[in-house]
């Protein structure tokens, strides 16, 4: 290829933005609605960062009115009830929305006062109120020339207005300042991770009402986006343009100058420079005998000093021998002469090998050099040939895969966990900062002779595995590091790579975050990190010591370079990875998982294990701390946080649903929670399928999620789980509803009316759905419903709901908005569950997405006619029919 000059090509200037979040006087006074620490000072300091940050980049600023309710679970907010007063230094516990009754408000998530645009209690960011405009002080901030827009949602992404106008303008930098950091400013914070920007948090710029969930806050948008966090001094620091010095002569290129400020500040030689030299060396060169010259040693050049093989620092500074110059000239006296040896005859070629010659791979286990802390290192050809041979498929097919879903959005990978099960039941268990795991199942015989493999290199048994699937290299892993309380000291940590080659990064903790390490300068040299990149093959063994994962994080990148750009092993097994994580686990559960004991449990043998803690409470909050001193140190005390042991299995105690893809049966359930006072999260952990059975071999599993059904995972000890519609309905009723008094405080005539009209509720449905439509206009004929039609008729005229003075499960079964004109009875009836709480929350909450699905695929007319709060789920017609 013809040479050309790098520094010649154009290059896209790009642009910084600042996103000042949520400046509402509710937010920022002192007797606003929800005021936030110090609203003052935050104030004041804000406006000194909009003022330095004007001269670099753009200034955005977003504040929130109200328009209706956003159903909590369906955003991507931090609105967990307070925690006792001990402070946490970060927290990864993942979103939770607490209780189940109203008579634990401590357990609510849309009941929480911070999440104010999710429930009817206090009066906040109402249009036309003072609370919903901006503090003088930030009105007369705003320059002509600042982009000023109000937003509905706690994201200031939702409407996608913003992401059109940093488009425009080339925004790809992203600072972000605001209040609540729990709220608005985590909502965006996550919105704008998954638009690709780089992210900047101003820390001391973000308003909060708690420092626990501040805390929380900012520990989980580090692990889920991997932005940075920096106070507005540092930031003001970092943006400031660099001071003018003394110009360079035209002719001096950029880049040595560069180099040179990396290599002590001296200046490299031009390449003209090089050039005269070069010819002078040749013009003074001349023949001599060669053994004067073989008495001289040879020229070595240093090599570049770093901490481990494979290493650089993250900024990747280029380097240059700083002895070049003078080597160059010490080199100007060598000189040519005629090689005394004797005079080398050409060879006859060899015979060429047979087509039938058998070409001998060395496909023993070898490894690299040692890396990172010097006890991580990769292992080739972990599994021998015989086992090896269609390996991934087997354990591909072999495994019980499960998607887990985290703040609203799917887990980039499939996951399964497996282990050593005894004959008692008891079973190894691995905590980390989230609210659930998959649950444990004993190893797969495939899996189990990987194990063997693994076992024989390490030296030490293995109990536990997490595996997961990339499916393509979209699919990653955040930078983290394993939580070491239940992992057996000594021991390592073994990650098993089966398909398609992906690269491991590791880098070094942060220093500024370490609240143990050395006091360091605000430079960004003190600031560096190192780095170290590791491929990971096909039926290797990355062999990672407890050593390099207290001082270095690592992570598996997204890969979004076309396929013409990736290398065959990158492109093997239609870029599908899976990784099987093995590690010796030194705490146990019982069968039940109600008794701990072991390494990381307060009791340390099984005689004297002790009853599992759930949920927030002292002991998780310390365990949380520690988590957290263990993500940010490098010089971890294990013993000092992790020793006396703690039993908390789960640190959120919130019921779960999974939802399915029938929105007619998903609102059902979301009613009766709703009536119920039951608060909920989204569940996170969908039921286990087999990629095999799952015909999910494209890598899209949008066919399996649609087939999954509802799922609802109660907050009591056992967890208890339920699944399928009729399921989940009749298990509200009987343990949070009316059912739980018991038949004998009911009526047996009460009882009997409320299931039968029950039944026939979710049959109407499905006769509904199976009414046949007229090809031209689509409507469906009503002829055969006209009986069903005027039975419910009557069930609405004898009370006020359809079987009783109350609501019951067949009020739920109904599940309509509207009716027909002629029903006039059904129509009062309809307007009546319209118009109670739990129905305008639900309905109000779901009225935008039923929206988007309109215009995504009109084709599904059943499902999204369905979704529409105005149309009759059941199967009713509505008046415009």
């Amino acid at each position: 290829m013809f040479p050309f000059d790098v520094t010649a090509m154009p290059t896209l200037p790009t642009r910084k933005g600042l996103l000042v979040i949520d400046f509402n006087n509710d937010f920022m006074s002192a007797d606003g609605a929800l005021p936030v620490t110090n609203g003052n000072e935050l104030v004041t300091r804000t406006l000194e960062l909009v003022e330095a940050f004007r001269k670099v980049g753009d200034i955005i600023w977003v504040r929130s009115e109200f328009d209706t309710y956003r159903l909590a679970s369906g955003e991507q907010i931090w609105a967990t009830d307070t925690i006792p007063k001990p402070k946490i230094l970060e927290s990864r516990a993942r979103r939770r929305i607490g209780g189940t009754s109203k008579q634990a408000p401590e357990e609510t998530f849309d009941a929480d006062p911070e999440a104010f645009l999710s429930q009817p209690g206090p009066k906040v960011v109402r249009p036309g109120t003072p609370g919903a405009d901006y503090p003088t002080a930030v009105k007369e901030a705003i320059g002509k020339r600042d982009i000023n827009l109000t937003k509905s949602h706690y994201s200031v992404f939702s409407s996608g207005q913003l992401i059109q106008m940093m488009r425009v303008k080339f925004v790809h930098e992203l600072y972000i300042c605001g209040s609540l950091t729990n709220i608005g400013v985590h909502a965006s914070a996550m919105d704008a991770a998954t638009f690709g920007y780089s992210i900047t948090l101003v820390e001391d710029c973000c308003g909060f009402r708690s420092d626990v969930r501040h805390n929380a806050s900012l520990s989980k948008l580090l692990e889920v986006t991997g932005c940075e966090v920096m106070d507005s001094e540092a930031v003001i620091k970092k943006i400031k343009p660099k001071s003018e010095s003394k110009p360079a002569a035209p002719s001096s290129p950029v880049v040595p100058k560069r180099i040179a400020e990396a290599s002590g500040g001296k200046t490299p030689p031009s390449a003209d420079s090089y050039k005269t030299k070069l010819e002078e060396q040749l013009a003074n060169l001349s023949i001599k005998n060669s053994k004067s010259s073989a008495s001289k040693p040879p020229i070595s050049r240093p090599r570049r000093d770093l901490s481990g093989p494979g290493c650089a620092t993250a900024s990747d500074v280029l380097e240059v021998d700083e002895d070049a110059g003078s080597k160059a000239s010490s080199t100007s006296d060598i000189e040519l002469e005629p090689d005394s040896s004797p005079e080398l005859k050409p060879e006859p070629a060899k015979k060429p090998a047979a087509m039938d010659d058998i070409i001998e791979v060395d496909d023993s286990p070898h490894a690299t050099e040692p890396l990172c802390e010097g006890d991580t290192l990769v292992i080739h050809n972990i599994l021998p040939s015989t086992l090896a041979r269609g390996i991934f498929e087997k354990v591909r097919d072999e495994v019980s895969w499960q998607r887990m879903s985290h703040q609203g959005g799917e887990v980039p990978r499939l996951v399964a966990v497996q282990g050593e099960v005894a004959d008692d039941g008891s079973m190894p268990v691995y905590r980390h900062p989230s609210d659930e795991s998959p649950p444990l199942f004993p190893f797969t015989p495939t899996v189990q002779k990987i194990k063997a493999e693994v076992e024989k290199e390490l030296g030490h048994p293995l109990n536990h595995v997490l595996i997961q699937f990339y499916r393509s290299g979209t699919d990653y892993i955040s930078e983290h590091s394993d939580k070491t309380l239940d992992i057996v000291k000594g021991s390592y940590i073994a990650n098993v790579s089966l398909g398609a080659e992906r690269t491991m990064v590791f880098r070094t903790k942060r220093r500024d975050k370490d609240p143990f390490g050395p006091a360091t300068s605000s430079g960004e040299a003190s600031l560096q990190r190192q780095a170290c990149r590791a491929k990971l093959p096909h039926n290797s063994l990355c062999r990672l010591g407890l050593a390099t994962n207290g001082r270095w994080l690592h992570a598996i990148r997204q890969d979004k370079r076309m396929d013409r750009d990736k290398t065959p092993p990158e492109l093997a097994f239609d870029g599908g990875r899976i990784s099987l994580t093995f590690r010796q686990i030194g705490t146990f559960l019982d069968r039940d998982s109600t008794l701990i004991w072991g390494q990381g449990a307060t009791s340390k043998t099984r005689e004297t294990a002790q009853a599992v803690i759930n949920g927030q409470c002292p002991q998780a909050v310390d365990m949380v701390h520690a988590f957290g001193t263990e993500n940010h140190s490098s010089d971890f005390d294990w013993d000092k946080y992790y020793g006396k042991g703690f039993d908390v299995l789960h640190l959120s105690t919130s019921p779960r649903l999974c939802a399915s893809a029938d929105p007619v049966i998903n609102m059902r359930i979301a009613l009766m929670l709703a009536e119920y006072g039951i608060s909920y999260g989204k569940g996170s952990i969908s039921p286990s399928f087999n990629w095999k059975d799952s015909n999910a071999g494209s890598k899209d599993t949008t066919a399996v999620s649609a087939s999954l059904p509802i799922r609802f995972v109660d907050n009591d000890v056992a967890k208890s789980t339920v699944q399928g519609e009729l399921a989940i309905m009749l298990y509200l009723d009987s343990v949070h509803g009316p059912g739980k008094k018991g038949a004998a405080d009911r009526a047996q005539a009460d009882v009997a009316r409320t299931l039968t009209r029950f039944q026939d509720g979710l049959a109407l449905l499905n006769k509904w759905r199976g009414l046949e439509k007229d090809s031209k206009s689509g409507k469906a004929d009503l002829a055969p419903l006209k009986r069903e039609l005027a039975t419910w008729e009557g069930y609405a005229g004898e009370a006020d709901f359809i079987a009783g003075s109350s609501m019951s499960l067949a009020d739920f079964a109904d599940a309509t908005t509207e009716t027909l004109e002629a029903t006039k009875k059904l129509k009062v009836y309809y307007e009546r569950i319209r118009s109670t709480e739990s129905a305008t929350k639900v309905l109000d909450a779901a009225q935008p997405d039923a929206a988007e699905t309109v215009s995504a695929d009109p084709k599904t007319e059943d499902v999204i006619e369905a979704s529409k709060p105005s149309e009759s789920p059941s199967g009713k017609k509505s008046q415009k029919d």
